[in-house]
């Protein structure tokens, strides 16, 4: 994806999500990573780590689904619980279901 084509694609989901902050990851080279920022946009973006710690903002976890600004974010990340992942998702399912 192009820079440009990333641009567009992060000021349509404030647009059409109203955004305020938003973990990104791009791999490069296959093992390189970056964060992709793009200030224009008007997102904040925060660094999450590396691949390994890419299960942080997955469902289940306090960040996914979320309308956090960059502050709560920061502050949501480091309470994910990989262990609880699972019957989080689950649980959330099964109020979508309903």
């Amino acid at each position: 994806m192009t820079n440009a084509a990333k641009i567009i694609k992060l000021k349509k989901l404030q647009v059409e999500t109203g955004a305020k902050a938003v973990s990104l990851k791009e791999v490069v080279n296959n093992d390189e990573v970056l964060v992709v920022s793009i200030p224009d946009t008007g997102v904040d973006t925060l660094d999450i780590g590396n691949l390994h710690d890419s299960w942080r903002q997955q469902p289940g976890s306090p960040i996914y689904c979320t309308n956090l600004n960059l502050s709560e974010l920061k502050k949501n990340l480091p309470t994910a619980k990989r262990e609880l992942l699972a019957e989080r998702r689950e649980l959330a399912l099964q109020l979508i279901l309903k």
